[in-house]
C-alpha cells in the first residue's frame, strides 16, 4: 500500500514538472524579447536602439538575457573636426576622436520575488556580466519609489562605450564603485556614489570653446593615476565631498557643489574649489605654461582655482591673476607721457631754451589778441598747431577721450584700434606743424 502511495505522489509530481516545464518551454521569449526592446527604447525618447540577441525564463522565474547592446541613432558631426593627432603615448593608443560607440552587456541576469510578481511591484536581485568585470545589486520598491543598490568591480574603462559616448573621450582604467540611488517615477531623486578609478589614463581631447580666435583648447595625454570621489545628488544639488586623483603628471582636489538644471534653476550653477598641482615635465612636455598664466603659480606649484556661476556665465577667482605681457604703446602712460591740458608747455622743465625770436613767435601763435570787446583769455589747444620749436612736436593732449587709469577696461582689439587712432592724429598735427613752419619761412626769409 505504501509503494502505491509514492508511486501515485511520484506520478503527480512528474506531471506537474512536466506541466511547469512545457510551459515555460512554450512560452513566446520572442514576443517578450521585443516587448522589452521597444519599452527601453521609449524609455530613452527613442535616442538608443535597443538589442536582445536571446531572453530566456527559468522555471524558478529567473530571467536570462543574452548580449544586451546599446547603440545611439545620433551622429556626432564634430566629432572629426575636433579631431587630434593620436598616436601612441607610453604604451597605450589614443584614435583622432572617439566615435559612438555600442555599449554591450555580455549576460543580465535577474533574480524577482515571487512577491514582487504577485503585487506587480519590481523588488529582486541583479547581476551583470561585463567582459571581466561585474555589476551586482538589488532594487526594492517602498511606496512609490524604487530603491537601486549596485557595487561594481573590475570595469575597464576603454570597454565601458557607455562612458566614452558621454564624456566623448578616450579613457584607460579600472574602475570600482559603492552606489546607491532613490528612483521617483523615471527621474532620480537621490544618489550617492563611492568611486575609484586606478590607473587611469586620458589620451587628447580637444573641447571647443565659443571665443573669437581661440576656437578649441586641446588636454593633452595625461596620467591622473589613482581617482577617488564621493559624490552626492539630492534636491537637484550635485555636492562633491572629495574628488583627487594622484597621478604623475597631474593631482587634483576638488570640493564644493554645482545646482543641477531643474523649473528653478534653467542653468547649472557652479561653487568649487579646486587645487591642481601640475608636474613640471607634463607642461614642459606639452607646452602648458599657459596654465600659469591663467591663475598665480604657488611655492609648491599648484594653482588654487575658484569657480563660481552658471554655465554660461562663470568666474573664476585664483588669487592675482598673471597678466599676458604687452608691449609698450606708443602713447602709453608710462612710456610716453601725456601732457596735462592745463599744464602750459614752456613750464615743463624739459622744454627747450627757445631763443628771444622763436619765443616771440610762439607766443604771437598761441596767445589771442586782446580786443575792447573781448576780454582777455587763453586760447585753446587745436588741432595741428604748433606747441614747441622742436624737430618732433609735443604729443597733443587726449580732449576727447579719458584717460586710461579712467575709462573702463575695454577689449585689448578695441585698445588697439583706438590707439592706432592717436597715433594717426598726432602724425597729421606733425605734418600740419611742419607745413605751418615752410609757409612761415617763405613769408619771412
Amino acid at each position: 500500500m505504501r509503494r502505491k502511495i509514492l508511486k501515485i505522489l511520484g506520478i503527480f509530481l512528474l506531471f506537474v514538472f512536466a506541466f511547469f516545464a512545457a510551459f515555460f518551454l512554450m512560452l513566446p521569449t520572442d514576443s517578450i524579447r521585443h516587448y522589452v526592446e521597444k519599452t527601453l527604447e521609449k524609455q530613452f525618447k527613442h535616442e538608443q536602439s535597443v538589442e536582445i540577441e536571446s531572453l530566456s525564463v527559468s522555471p524558478l522565474l529567473n530571467i536570462t538575457a543574452q548580449h544586451f547592446s546599446m547603440m545611439p541613432r545620433t551622429f556626432d558631426a564634430e566629432a572629426a573636426n575636433l579631431a587630434t593627432d593620436g598616436g601612441s603615448f607610453n604604451g597605450y593608443y589614443c584614435a583622432p576622436y572617439v566615435e559612438l560607440q555600442q555599449f554591450v552587456i555580455d549576460e543580465i541576469f535577474v533574480k524577482p520575488s515571487i512577491l514582487s510578481l504577485i503585487q506587480k511591484k519590481p523588488s529582486g536581485a541583479f547581476n551583470l556580466k561585463l567582459q571581466d568585470g561585474l555589476i551586482s545589486g538589488t532594487l526594492q520598491a517602498k511606496g512609490n519609489l524604487l530603491e537601486l543598490t549596485a557595487n561594481a568591480e573590475d570595469i575597464s574603462l576603454n570597454e565601458f562605450a557607455l562612458l566614452s559616448n558621454l564624456s566623448r573621450m578616450q579613457i584607460y582604467g579600472n574602475m570600482a564603485f559603492d552606489a546607491r540611488a532613490i528612483i521617483q517615477g523615471s527621474s532620480l531623486a537621490e544618489l550617492s556614489l563611492t568611486l575609484d578609478s586606478l590607473n587611469t589614463v586620458t589620451c587628447p581631447k580637444r573641447f571647443k570653446l565659443d571665443v573669437q580666435g581661440l576656437p578649441f583648447i586641446e588636454l593633452p595625454f595625461t596620467v591622473f593615476g589613482n581617482i577617488h570621489a564621493n559624490l552626492e545628488i539630492k534636491k537637484d544639488k550635485l555636492t562633491i565631498h572629495s574628488l583627487t586623483s594622484d597621478g604623475p603628471d597631474i593631482k587634483l582636489d576638488i570640493k564644493g557643489d554645482v545646482a543641477l538644471k531643474s523649473t528653478k534653476t534653467p542653468l547649472p550653477r557652479f561653487n568649487l574649489e579646486a587645487t591642481i598641482t601640475p608636474s613640471q615635465a607634463w607642461i614642459d612636455d606639452n607646452n602648458m605654461g599657459v596654465i600659469y598664466q591663467i591663475c598665480e603659480k604657488l611655492d609648491d606649484g599648484s594653482i588654487k582655482l575658484s569657480l563660481k556661476g552658471t554655465s554660461k556665465k562663470i568666474k573664476h577667482e585664483c588669487g592675482t591673476p598673471i597678466q599676458n605681457p604687452t608691449a609698450p604703446q606708443a602713447n602709453d602712460e608710462n612710456a610716453n607721457p601725456t601732457p596735462s591740458p592745463t599744464e602750459p608747455e614752456a613750464t615743463k622743465t624739459n622744454s627747450p631754451k627757445l631763443s628771444p625770436r622763436k619765443a616771440k613767435n610762439l607766443q604771437e601763435n598761441t596767445e589771442p589778441q586782446n580786443t575792447p570787446d573781448s576780454p582777455a583769455r587763453a586760447r585753446p589747444a587745436q588741432r595741428g598747431r604748433i606747441q614747441s620749436n622742436d624737430a618732433t612736436p609735443a604729443p597733443r593732449p587726449r580732449t576727447n577721450r579719458p584717460e586710461l587709469s579712467e575709462r573702463p577696461k575695454l577689449a585689448p582689439e578695441i585698445e588697439r584700434k583706438l590707439d592706432n587712432i592717436d597715433q594717426k592724429v598726432q602724425n597729421e598735427a606733425m605734418k600740419d606743424s611742419r607745413v605751418r613752419e615752410r609757409m612761415k619761412k617763405i613769408q619771412n626769409p
